[in-house]
């Protein structure tokens, strides 16, 4: 779970700790997705499981009445960040008229409660999932219409709409809230957008900042928030998400899936979809015969992933070798175990850097240059070999 939040200019994070950047686990994945199903979408869930630490913090944070005006939520791609800034923000829209010095009829302090768990059939709950909450905004990457799919980039546009949207008045007299995603993709016009209202923040109005690349974050803006520092989720956590979005999910496919998510639930959620625990499995036992090497079924696979219609399982090939070697990497250089391919634990360190390294030039060469996927496969296993 999340060693806590870093105050902008302060030395100590809200758990007495000096802050810290997450031990960030480097991804084969890009762009971890939902579940349609099982798992639902950040604004739709009723649970966040990993992230207890930080859900505490903000809570006491919210009783002590020193509740920030702007918050970053940082770490890795696909651990749950979205997920708890929905929490967050349905908890400030549901008790943000409270008065932490305010006592009930019988004159003691009117109780909150100890989580931000909320019921599913909740109106505010319901209202912030359908994006009809009048006090409420959530902001993205716009779509590319001719691509169909989200832009890279968050322009002043999109960011634009914020201000006005802070500027009025609370619906019911609490707090009006905003969730920017993906907020390390607005350009610098953008962030400065974003660097007004922060300047100037109206009464009772949280800006949540989602940001997987703090470098990318104007130091202005960096200054004037909150950073909550969020972990990468622990494989007992990772596995057990995946149990709840398929209960009937076999346990080596669950393991494979743990393994390749480098502790985010999203990055396994993609291996899932794309059935990458398949290819891993496929791939393992080529590499369990090492160094004899079945090439007669090496060749068997190069030839089905030359063929037209294999583009998603080519590139699920080239991520999961990728995978596999950075993974052995770490492993030798920590002195652990070298899982999926323990042929490679002969080789020293020096030399399993370098057979990463080239692999990973030859997948961009292949990639740029569009040169023939069976001889990229072949390729690829000679260069560990």
């Amino acid at each position: 779970s999340s060693r806590g939040m870093t105050p902008g200019k302060s030395k100590m994070d809200l758990f007495g700790d000096e802050p810290t950047e997450p031990a960030i686990e480097e991804s084969y994945l890009d762009e971890p997705v939902e579940a349609e199903a099982g798992l639902k979408e950040p604004r739709a869930a009723d649970f966040c499981l990993g992230h207890e630490a930080v859900e505490q913090a903000l809570l006491k944070q919210f009783e002590a009445g020193k509740v920030p005006h702007g918050v970053v939520f940082h770490g890795p791609k696909g651990i749950g960040k979205a997920t708890m800034a929905y929490r967050y923000a349905r908890f400030l829209l549901k008790h943000g008229g409270h008065d932490p010095n305010q006592e009930s009829m019988f004159g003691d302090a009117l109780a909150l409660p100890d989580s931000m768990d909320m019921n599913a059939e909740d109106p505010i709950f319901r209202k912030v999932a359908s994006g009809g909450h009048p006090d409420f905004l959530s902001v993205e990457r716009p779509i590319d219409e001719r691509k169909d799919r989200r832009k890279d980039i968050m322009d002043i546009d999109t960011a634009r709409q914020i201000v006005p949207f802070l500027r009025l008045s609370s619906a019911d007299g609490g707090y009006r809230v905003v969730i920017v995603d993906d907020a390390d993709s607005m350009n610098n016009n953008a962030q400065n957008a974003i660097l007004k209202i922060l300047e100037e923040p109206p009464k009772n109005t949280v800006l949540i900042l989602i940001c997987h690349r703090m470098g990318a974050m104007l130091p202005t803006i960096k200054s004037r928030v909150q950073v909550v520092n969020f972990q990468s989720l622990p494989d007992d956590i990772v596995r057990e998400l995946l149990r709840k979005h398929d209960p009937l999910l076999e346990s080596y496919v669950a393991d494979r899936l743990t393994d390749m998510a480098a502790g985010s639930i999203g990055n396994a959620m993609q291996a899932l979809e794309n059935n990458e625990a398949d290819m891993l499995e496929e791939l393992s036992q080529l590499f369990a015969e090492a160094p004899a090497w079945n090439w007669p079924q090496i060749h068997i696979l190069a030839e089905e992933l030359a063929r037209a219609g294999a583009d998603d399982k080519f590139a699920s090939f080239q991520k999961l070798m990728n995978w596999v070697m950075r993974s052995a990497v770490r492993a030798k250089a920590r002195g652990n175990p070298i899982r999926n391919a323990t042929f490679l634990e002969q080789y020293p360190l020096e030399r399993l850097s370098k057979a990463c390294e080239t692999l990973a030039e030859h997948f961009i060469q292949v990639n740029k240059a569009n040169l023939e996927r069976r001889q990229a496969v072949m390729g690829a296993f000679k260069i560990i070999a």
